[in-house]
């Protein structure tokens, strides 16, 4: 993580040697090439070919730039020179080093090789590459500095080249010291929550050890509070803090490098969380100093053993163990983009590879074996989730939090007319603060529709409340704010935002359960002011998906169509499908070619549903009235899911064993309780063709593969990286012939 090496020696004294043997080189910044990049080769007096010093200041000026880039994302570096410069020059630039090791928390170390007498390095030099060779005086006075020169006590000498942060060292057995760890999810700045837990279980006592996973401030209204407990409990020793992606708002502050940040996690942070310490903290330069020294305080990642069993604790979570040292920014940030599916992927990967338990907050995620998930949206009235582990094993439990900003959206409106520099305005204020939200993507589409869907931020970062869960394909009327069109507001996977079990036990009987369909939602609407049938889908009336929807619907039944529409028009409805189009090649599910649309449900055209996810009531009612006049379509080209009602627990898990179960190449299923609450499972056949689809994109982009470390997942690799398949589907079929052609074969030997 956080290192920083410098090789000393004089020229020919074997640095970069050491460097390629220990497989170090990638980690490498090395003044000779960066000359080598400003200017080509010079020829000296001899007519020997060597790499030009001309540009010394700036290769200097420009090493000094990189190092810092590096530092900021904190990747682990090497320097190849030769530090081996004699007065001012050596000591400023071993000062520089020091410096930016303060600010960025590196630690510091230098390797030298064991040093051999001058002339064993003169005569080396004579068979280096030509451009390698330097003049023979150069050596001299360069080894006479080397033999003089005596680095401060701050760099620690390396007897093996190596980066300190492997695995091997890093796993600290706490079962001799404590006897329990509590591992605590994201505060942001949630202190009442904060303070019922270090109650619960005495922060002061020294047989806890408390693991901290960044993120304690922002979005909250308790900063303050958070901040003042941090100040008294960072030294001790039973307290670890980590580094979340919101300490870099803060520390770039403390640290004065905020002079060229303008982006919205600055300016919130500035607006918000600062201006709430600054009631307390009224001197800029001493609230400056405390933060740099909890901010130095902080570690990206903590690995630890307790009771045989090893765990590694970031703040957002891992899809796999590096193989070799990685930049802290990668543990604060996590592996994957918003819809990486993280804790499956790790999961993929534990058993095979024997990886630790694995705990991180910062974004939603399923908790699975060697994966736990403690991100509860503290901050919009959820739950300040923590991990206890003692000699029982270890369990999630959860805070419910009741002091936050229960007007937070419409501060964020506030901040969105600065930000975006423009105001939507209908005449529904709850659609304007669903509409200039910056979780919140608004489109202005024909008809005088606009969609409203939440973006990619706020699903990575989860960020759901009781506005952003309803922008989940949500059309509105540009002027009256009337809702035209909607799906379901968003719903989860079972464990996603609580503990998997517990949701499952508290479901409300009777719930449906209803196979999983492998397409994509479609929406069906009628425009009564238009007077026209709304076709929509992924935030959107126009694009690739919503004619579509048209053309498996303009194929369907006249009967049908006018029994969905009437349905729409009576009850002020929209009816949600399952879209299954052969000219939607993402897919996993084989419906070989066929086109399908799949009635889920019919919701109401409104902002608010009795349910949580869905008015359940309302949407059996219309089902019912459907299914009551329907008239079978060929090919099933509009058909309802199947759907089934379980009266109690022992009846559904009977269902999902004997029906859902049964089906495994199918998506998965999703559960509708009384109350309106939804939750999806997805199947492991459906993830297993997901993730290896993520394979095949990479091949046919070009963009590099990730580590892959099953070997099913490698033999399907190296089958199509030679051939040219289109689809997940196409790869999949050849892929499955291959190998039953191949048993076949085994058997008849």
């Amino acid at each position: 993580m956080r290192d920083l090496i410098i090789m000393c020696g004089c020229p020919g004294c074997g640095k970069s040697t050491a460097i390629e043997k220990s497989g170090l080189k990638d980690y490498v910044l090395s003044p000779d090439n960066i000359r080598l990049m400003l200017r080509a080769p010079e020829v000296n007096e001899d007519g020997e070919y060597r790499i030009s010093q001309q540009d010394n200041a700036l290769v200097f000026k420009m090493l000094d730039e990189m190092l810092v880039h590096r530092m900021e994302n904190g990747s682990p570096t090497i320097i190849d020179a030769t530090h081996c410069s004699s007065g001012k020059w050596h000591t400023k630039q071993i000062n520089r080093y020091r410096d930016l090791a303060k600010q960025y928390k590196y630690r510091l170390f230098y390797w030298e090789p064991e040093r051999e007498d001058v002339e064993v390095y003169v005569e080396r030099n004579k068979y280096r590459d030509e451009l390698n060779r330097v003049p023979e005086n150069v050596i001299r006075n360069m080894y006479h500095n080397w033999e003089t020169i005596n680095l401060p006590k701050d760099f620690t000498k390396l007897e093996k080249l190596r980066f300190r942060d492997d695995f091997s060292n890093l796993i600290k057995d706490t079962a001799t010291t404590y006897d329990q760890v509590i591992v605590v999810g994201d505060i942001h700045g949630c202190n009442t929550a904060l303070q019922e837990l270090i109650k619960e279980y005495d922060i002061k006592n020294e047989k806890n050890l408390y693991i901290f996973v960044g993120d304690y401030f922002d979005r909250g209204i308790e900063n303050l509070g958070v901040l003042d407990t941090l100040f008294d409990i960072t030294e001790q020793k039973n307290v670890i803090l980590l580094e979340g992606n919101h300490e870099a708002h803060w520390a770039d502050w403390a640290f004065d490098r905020d002079e060229d940040r303008d982006d919205n996690g600055m300016i919130r942070f500035k607006e918000t969380t600062l201006k709430q310490w600054q009631t307390k903290y009224t001197s800029e330069k001493d609230l400056k100093k405390q933060l740099r020294i909890l901010y130095r305080k902080m570690l990206p990642a903590y690995f630890f053993k307790f009771l045989n069993k090893e765990y590694i604790v970031t703040h957002a979570g891992l899809g796999c163990l590096p193989r070799q040292n990685m930049a802290a920014w990668q543990y604060i940030n996590g592996h994957g983009g918003y819809d990486f599916e993280i804790t499956q992927a790790y999961e993929s990967r534990a058993n095979f590879n024997g990886y630790p338990i694995q705990v991180f907050g910062h974004r939603r995620a399923l908790t699975t074996k060697h994966s736990i998930a403690l991100e509860g949206q503290v901050e919009f009235g959820g739950f300040l989730k923590y991990l206890v582990i003692n000699k029982d094993g270890h369990k999630v439990y959860q805070i419910k939090n009741e002091i936050y900003n229960k007007d937070y959206l419409k501060t964020e409106n506030e901040l969105s007319k600065y930000l975006k520099g423009t105001y939507i305005a209908t005449l529904d204020e709850e659609v304007n603060a669903i509409a200039n939200s910056r979780h919140i993507i608004a489109k202005k589409l024909p008809d005088n529709l606009m969609s409203l869907n939440f973006n990619k931020g706020t699903f990575y970062h989860a960020i759901w409340n009781d506005l952003t869960v309803k922008a989940r394909g949500l059309f509105v009327d540009q002027t009256t704010g009337a809702v035209k069109a909607r799906s379901y507001n968003k719903f989860f996977n079972f464990g996603e935002r609580g503990d998997e079990q517990e949701e499952f036990d508290n479901l409300v009987y009777p719930v449906h359960i209803s196979r999983k369909e492998n397409g994509f939602l479609g929406i069906i609407s009628w425009d009564e002011q238009n007077q026209k049938i709304i076709f929509a889908s992924k935030s959107t009336t126009q694009g690739n998906f919503a004619p579509m929807i048209k053309d498996i619907w303009d194929r369907c039944l006249e009967h049908n169509r006018d029994l969905v529409i009437n349905l729409c028009k009576k009850y002020n409805a929209s009816a949600v499908f399952e879209v299954c189009h052969p000219g939607d090649n993402t897919h996993m599910v084989d419906y070989e070619g066929k086109k399908h649309l799949f009635l889920l449900d019919f919701i109401p055209n409104q902002l608010h549903l009795n349910g949580v996810n869905i008015d359940i009531e309302f949407s059996d009612k219309l089902c019912k009235e459907f299914i009551d006049n329907y008239k079978p379509e060929k090919d099933s080209l509009m058909a309802c899911t199947l759907n089934i009602k379980a009266n109690c627990r022992e009846q559904l898990e009977h269902y999902i064993k004997s029906i859902f179960m049964a089906e495994p190449k199918t998506e998965g299923y999703v559960i509708i309780d009384a109350t309106g609450k939804m939750y999806k499972q997805k199947f492991p056949y459906y993830l297993i063709w997901k993730r290896r689809r993520y394979y095949l994109d990479c091949i046919k982009s070009g963009k590099e593969l990730p580590e892959i470390d099953l070997q099913d997942d490698i033999d399907f690799v190296n089958f199509i990286k030679d051939k040219n398949f289109n689809t997940i589907i196409e790869a999949r079929k050849a892929y499955m012939e291959r190998n039953n052609h191949a048993q076949l074969v085994r058997r008849h030997r």
